[in-house]
């Protein structure tokens, strides 16, 4: 953490990430990126041969079975 001078107010604080916060946000992006596509897919009319979750690829009317 760094403070810097406040033209209004007391000193602001920055902080920055080290290697395991720039590995978790790359993760978190890894994630996110992975999501929004599904996301996108069902926008779009989604997927209908099949619903993947967790690496489960499950027929549809096959729930619960």
């Amino acid at each position: 953490m760094t403070k810097r001078p406040s033209e209004v107010g007391p000193p602001r604080k920055f902080h920055a990430l080290n290697d395991a916060g720039r590995e978790r946000l790359a993760t978190f992006w890894a994630k996110w990126q992975y999501v929004s596509s599904r996301i996108d897919r069902l926008r779009e009319g989604g997927d209908e041969p099949s619903q993947t979750y967790a690496g489960v690829v499950r027929k549809p009317g096959t729930a619960g079975k």
